[in-house]
């Protein structure tokens, strides 16, 4: 079997049981920005028939536009809809705008804009709008390590649909509805394991800005990817996040977790 009759073969079987936050995790691979513009775009689709047919269309997108200023502009996405039948079992997705710089600067600052809904844990949505300061702490060619620091505004509405216990739900629920300014810190490493293979890891800490001791409802999103290079436009991804809320909006549980494989195809 040659490699791109092992590629689509892959991709036929490709696994995806991810909440992914975030999609974009900086890469060492020299091959991620060191173009002035790349787009990046994965996806798959199953369909099985059972009683009800169960359908599955996932996908993702990542867009890259550098600037003459050295920073760049990034489009990251990605949604998830499950169908059993007619009835909705899974929505959930994200996009983020983001300004940020491509790792040429020592110190910088990052400006970004999202949105995304989950309708199995009830988020009807989630806006935000923030800024971080970015700081390079180690910078090799085998590997690097960031800190971030900031805040952002944010606006969320949710549902009761995703309470497992019924006797935690309002007689006549109303939807749930916050306004709020949050810090948020990170941090962000990667390390080459060989030419075309890399690890990066990144961890984010949230939490309300104006009543940290009193009542810090914070949450914690940690990802990591390990990434392989198959060609120079095939990249095969391994995908893991968390996220733990402290202190959710709705009684559903403080603790999700997933993970996916992916394969990602470059123009």
């Amino acid at each position: 079997m040659n490699k791109y009759a092992f590629i689509s073969l892959l991709g036929l079987f490709l696994l995806n049981t991810g909440n992914s936050q975030i999609l974009n995790i900086d890469s060492e691979l020299k091959d991620t920005m060191d173009r002035k513009r790349y787009l990046l775009i994965s996806g798959t689709f199953s369909h099985d028939k059972q009683k009800k047919s169960i359908n599955d269309l996932t996908s993702g997108i990542e867009f890259v536009q550098k600037l003459k200023n050295r920073y760049a502009l990034v489009l990251v996405g990605q949604t998830n809809v499950v169908l059993s039948g007619r009835e909705i079992i899974q929505n959930e997705g994200f996009f983020q705008w983001r300004y940020r710089d491509p790792d040429v600067r020592k110190t910088s600052i990052e400006g970004y804009v999202q949105f995304q809904w989950n309708g199995l844990w009830g988020m009807e949505k989630r806006a935000l709008a923030g800024a971080n300061i970015r700081q390079r702490i180690l910078d090799k060619k085998s590997g690097d390590f960031y800190v971030g620091l900031g805040g952002f505004y944010e606006s969320e509405s949710w549902n009761y649909k995703g309470v497992e216990d019924a006797s935690k739900i309002p007689i006549n629920p109303e939807a749930v509805t916050f306004n709020r300014i949050r810090i948020n810190t990170y941090f962000k490493t990667a390390k080459k394991l060989f030419k075309n293979c890399d690890i990066v890891a990144e961890s984010f800490i949230q939490a309300n800005a104006f009543s940290l001791l009193n009542n810090p409802s914070f949450r914690w999103f940690m990802l990591g990817k390990i990434n392989y290079q198959l060609s120079d436009k095939f990249l095969l991804t391994f995908n893991y996040d968390h996220i733990y809320n402290q202190q959710p909006p709705v009684p559903i549980k403080k603790m999700y977790s997933g993970y996916s494989l992916e394969m990602n195809i470059k123009f």
